[in-house]
């Protein structure tokens, strides 16, 4: 696996009076996408187009996209070139022990912390064949531990079946139209000296966080279904069973869960998705602290961060829902005391 990041950085401090300074910069960043030395890799998923696999009275779409074929790049998405962060930051010293400071920055998150990236090998370039204990949720066997495969073992074809392979399988894969994440922080606050060597600070901090990275299920069941309640588990004919290879899930067995026909992509037993850009975060904070430096044998430092932070999920892509929430990394209080006497 190779990628490249590159970023350039200009800045500029601007002292327009002794009593006021305005700090003012700019970053333009750019990361590549992935890509693997022999492109064993996926482009990603292509959601419209027509199946290559036709079942009467299926309108099956989507397939898998390879890097480096079929006209698809190299890399694992497209370059997202519109990264630019401005910066500006303002100090007035209202009074010779007062001080006003403000600030607004917007910066840019990686890929690799985001997507924890380790990225999915497809299948194709790989010798991962799932066990098939049993297609009907346990009730009867399917195979047994003495006969794991009775079905052979598939050949490796790389991406030589294009937009045809893995049909009948489960499907991981990363979403190529994703963009950097990104948050912008605002910020304003005062300093104010205090006697016995002391001062106190209280700033006021929003931070708005957008277009955070989110994992979603394709082939989950449309809810217009729901009203057919435990129909979703009867048994239908298969209408991929002789058409698919016998040792894909899809394949293995003449009958099928009714709901598997209900899915957006039926002719995967699994379709998920990482990389979508619907995470957004809220955050406020007002921030005070004391700080007393050495003397007289004591010094005194304390901070109190009272916070709100709200997440904005997005849990289904299929069946749209959207909350806005309390975070579960929200602490509305956060109070810390250090002294030495």
């Amino acid at each position: 696996m190779r990628g490249h990041y590159v970023a350039l950085f200009v800045q500029d401090d601007w002292r327009i009076t002794r009593r006021l300074t305005l700090n003012l910069g700019m970053r333009r960043e750019l990361e590549k996408p992935w890509t693997e030395r022999y492109d064993r890799m996926l482009y990603g998923f292509d959601t419209n187009s027509p199946s290559p696999l036709q079942i009467p009275g299926l309108d099956l779409r989507g397939g898998l996209l390879f890097a480096g074929i079929d006209g698809n790049p190299r890399q694992l998405g497209f370059d997202d070139k519109n990264n630019f962060g401005p910066r500006i930051g303002l100090a007035w010293t209202v009074t010779p022990k007062t001080v006003i400071r403000a600030g607004y920055g917007l910066f840019y998150s990686s890929f690799v912390d985001n997507l924890d990236y380790v990225l999915p090998v497809p299948l194709t370039f790989s010798t991962n064949i799932p066990y098939i204990g049993t297609v009907d949720r346990g009730a009867t066997p399917y195979t047994s531990l003495a006969n794991p495969f009775p079905q052979g073992v598939p050949p490796i074809t790389g991406n030589s079946e294009g937009r045809a392979a893995l049909l009948g399988d489960s499907i991981t894969l990363v979403n190529h139209d994703r963009v950097l994440p990104y948050n912008q922080q605002w910020q304003i606050g005062f300093q104010r000296e205090l006697p016995w060597q002391s001062m106190f600070q209280a700033n006021f901090l929003r931070v708005l966080n957008v277009k955070g990275i989110e994992t979603f299920n394709l082939n989950e069941t449309p809810d217009l279904y729901l009203p057919y309640g435990a129909a979703e588990n009867l048994q239908v004919p298969n209408p991929f069973y002789g058409v698919l290879p016998a040792s894909r899930p899809l394949g293995a067995s003449s009958k099928v869960a009714q709901r598997q026909l209900w899915r957006r992509f039926p002719q995967y037993s699994g379709v998920t998705v990482r990389g979508f850009n619907t995470n957004t975060i809220v955050y406020h904070t007002l921030q005070l602290s004391f700080e007393k430096r050495y003397s007289h044998g004591l010094t005194v430092l304390w901070n109190h961060s009272i916070s709100k932070m709200f997440d904005n999920n997005t849990t289904s892509l299929i069946n749209e829902r959207h909350y806005r929430t309390l975070s579960g990394m929200d602490r509305p209080h956060i109070m810390n005391l250090a002294f030495v006497y």
